[in-house]
């Protein structure tokens, strides 16, 4: 059987403000991004294309859909999972992260940990290829290190919109949410999850391509997130993009502000011919 591509895109502009606390604008083009993200997929031919937007970016949603890929997927196949939104933080309970934080994706109605995600990506078969596109602030790990209290995030523009979750309402948010917050992470360590990311049982093999470093924010443009507004203009070249994954980022850094740097990061089982293709080559 023939490789197939298979993805989800995950957009949301605006979240449930009766469970997000605090004071922190809504996004304007995340959403833009998964649209334009999955019309990118079905030029492709990629077999099967999912979008969540806004309210339906549920956390339910969301891992039913990761269920529903890692399912589906078989040795061979390309998997892609995007997420445009807000990023943000809550402080780790299993004491599996060096500063102390769990880094989050913040879905429409609730937080989605990157433990979680962990164990998500547990569920993929040996021999199939996933790629994380995260076009959020502080994704330079996604599943790992957020912003340590060390770091000092850049002045900005007034008139600038970030993807981030401004400390104050992250902490107002979770200080609400604590007691699930803290049962997820029981969950996860009940799995076998609270251990170093080297040494986690990931078959698969994962890489995850972010929008900035784990001290960096996100920005976002007039029509989509500046990371991908870039990316989209690197894979428009005469002839497409012909490079490797590591020449692609190479690539989409040189396009974008210095204060925004793209990062490339593996997880699972080494597979250097994945690392050899061309962006979203199925």
């Amino acid at each position: 059987m023939s490789a197939r591509g298979l993805a989800l895109c995950i957009g949301i502009n605006a979240v449930d403000r009766t469970h997000y606390l605090g004071t922190f604008p809504d996004l304007n083009c995340a959403e833009f991004d998964a649209l334009d993200m999955s019309d990118m997929f079905n030029a492709l031919a990629f077999s099967a294309v999912e979008v969540l937007l806004g309210p339906n970016a549920s956390r339910r949603k969301v891992m039913n859909a990761f269920g529903a890929l890692s399912d589906n997927a078989v040795a061979g196949d390309l998997v892609v999972i995007t997420y445009s939104g807000h990023g943000s933080q809550v402080p780790d309970s299993n004491s599996n992260e060096s500063d102390g934080q769990d880094e989050t994706w913040c879905l429409h109605d609730s937080q989605l940990l990157d433990d979680e995600i962990f164990v998500m990506l547990s569920k993929f078969r040996p021999g199939v290829r996933v790629l994380i596109v995260s076009d959020s602030c502080h994704c330079g790990t996604v599943f790992e290190v957020s912003l340590n209290e060390g770091m000092m995030a850049p002045d900005i523009e007034a008139d600038v919109i970030t993807r981030d979750m401004p400390k104050g309402a992250a902490m107002l948010t979770n200080h609400a949410h604590s007691r699930q917050i803290k049962a997820r992470q029981a969950e996860v360590v009940a799995l076998g999850f609270a251990q170093p990311e080297a040494d986690l049982p990931i078959a698969a093999s994962v890489r995850l391509l972010s929008a900035c470093t784990d001290g960096q924010l996100a920005f976002e443009d007039v029509s989509n997130g500046h990371f991908t507004s870039r990316m989209k203009v690197a894979l428009s070249q005469p002839g497409g993009f012909t490079g490797n994954y590591e020449a692609f980022r190479a690539a989409v850094q040189n396009l974008m502000r210095s204060d925004q740097s793209p990062e490339l990061r593996s997880l699972g089982a080494a597979n250097p011919a994945f690392d050899g293709q061309r962006p979203f080559q199925i």
